[in-house]
């Protein structure tokens, strides 16, 4: 109403659609789905009538490049198509999409396979997205895992949750080669740092909360250790840029680094693909959800 007063506007009611997204408002909760993109996806690629699968990707699985690429521009153009719903509004995705990127240029018949299956795993999974209830605090976390295949790079999440639900997520393989799982878990977590010192403001402004901390949850004590540490390391100079950045976001109250266990840790499922009991239970605590009166009938029309 105050923007109605001050410019010449038509209100036209609540928003529903936005960049692709379908928005449902609940009592408690705002729903974002991308139901109308996925089907159109699946459509395109030809497997609306497959059987749906359980999770994305093995566990496990290792993807080279081929030396011979299979259907280059086909396999480029539904990556593409995924990353976009990996972007906005499935970070269960994200994962097996960041993988599949890495061969884009050089898919191989297990890529292909690969790309198969994260299909599959949409056509069971449509209705799907996020969810935001109640008035749960901003928060980050952040893990590390060694990457599967030959590369010694290991892979960074990050995940950023408010009112109970992700806002911003991403899966990068680290620039860094580290020494240690300990070096490996910092590196994430300076990751996480930077994105929190402009996501942590932008969130307070709109809340219209005092500046505070965004804590930073990391799985390895040492990490965090290491983190609090003041001083030069000589062990960790080739990370020491980082390492001086993460000390100082901390000093200044910018950010704090908390502790959580292995089983609690919503990033975890951004770094490695996960078996399918482990992939529930990580789905579980980063929200997506089954959506839509019809989604459960709708998702075994394939079956």
């Amino acid at each position: 109403m105050a923007m109605l007063s001050r410019f010449k506007m038509k209100d036209i009611g609540a928003c529903k659609t936005y960049l692709g997204m379908e928005i449902a408002r609940e009592k408690q909760a705002i729903r974002l789905t991308q139901a109308k993109f996925t089907t159109h996806l699946l459509q395109d690629a030809g497997l609306w009538d497959a059987k749906p699968k359980p999770i994305p990707m093995e566990a496990g699985l290792e993807i080279e490049p081929a030396d011979v690429p299979i259907r280059m521009e086909d396999f480029r153009r539904l990556v593409g198509k995924i990353q976009w719903l990996a972007v906005i509004s499935r970070p269960d995705i994200a994962h097996a999409t960041s993988r599949l990127a890495s061969v884009v240029t050089k898919p191989s018949e297990m890529a292909w396979i690969a790309l198969k299956r994260v299909l599959r795993y949409l056509r069971g999974t449509v209705n799907e997205g996020l969810v935001y209830q109640g008035s749960g605090p901003l928060q980050g976390y952040s893990d590390a895992n060694w990457a599967e295949g030959s590369s010694a790079k290991l892979i960074t999440g990050v995940i950023f949750m408010l009112n109970n639900g992700p806002i911003h997520w991403f899966t990068k393989r680290q620039s860094v080669v580290a020494l240690s799982t300990c070096e490996a878990e910092y590196i994430a977590a300076s990751t996480a740092t930077q994105d929190a010192t402009w996501i942590g403001p932008h969130v307070q402004e709109m809340q219209g909360t005092e500046p505070s901390p965004v804590p930073i949850w990391v799985d390895n004590q040492g990490a965090i250790a290491l983190a609090k540490k003041t001083g030069w390391n000589r062990r960790t100079r080739h990370i020491n840029v980082r390492y001086q950045f993460v000390q100082k976001a901390i000093e200044d109250g910018t950010i704090s680094m908390e502790y959580v266990p292995t089983d609690s840790q919503k990033a975890d499922g951004l770094t490695k693909a996960l078996r399918a009991d482990k992939y529930g239970q990580w789905k579980a605590l980063i929200g997506p959800f089954r959506g839509g009166k019809g989604a459960d009938m709708d998702s075994e029309k394939g079956e």
